[in-house]
C-alpha cells in the first residue's frame, strides 16, 4: 500500500471509528452534553472523536467505558476490507509464477 493509499485508509477507519462512538452513545440515549456533564469530557473533544480524530488508546478505553461498552465491541470490525478491497490487494500481490507452475 502506497503512503497516500496508507493515509486514505487511516483516514477511513478513523471517521468509521468516531460514527460508531456516536452511533453507540445515540443508542444508548446519551447526547453529547451528557458524555461532558458525567464524564468530564469538553464539548468540542466529544465532537471531534465523533468526526474521527486520531485517539490514544487510553483514550479509546476511557471512552468506550464511558459509553458502558468494552473496547473490543467499540472496535469490532472497524477498519476491516471488504470483499472487493481484498480481492484488489490479492490481485495486486500476484506474480506470473502462476503461469510457471502450470507446467
Amino acid at each position: 500500500m502506497t503512503e497516500d493509499a496508507n493515509e486514505t485508509h487511516v483516514g477511513a477507519v478513523l471517521r468509521d471509528l468516531g460514527s460508531r462512538i456516536r452511533q453507540t452513545r445515540l443508542d444508548r440515549g446519551l447526547s453529547v452534553r451528557d458524555m461532558v456533564i458525567n464524564h468530564d469530557y469538553h464539548d468540542a473533544q466529544w465532537r471531534r472523536f465523533e468526526k474521527g480524530a486520531s485517539l490514544t488508546v487510553p483514550s479509546l478505553i476511557r471512552i468506550a467505558k464511558a459509553l458502558g461498552t468494552s473496547l473490543a465491541i467499540l472496535l469490532d470490525g472497524v477498519g476491516e476490507f471488504s470483499t472487493t478491497q481484498v480481492d484488489s490487494l490479492k490481485g495486486r500481490g500476484k506474480s506470473n509464477s502462476s503461469t510457471t507452475n502450470a507446467k
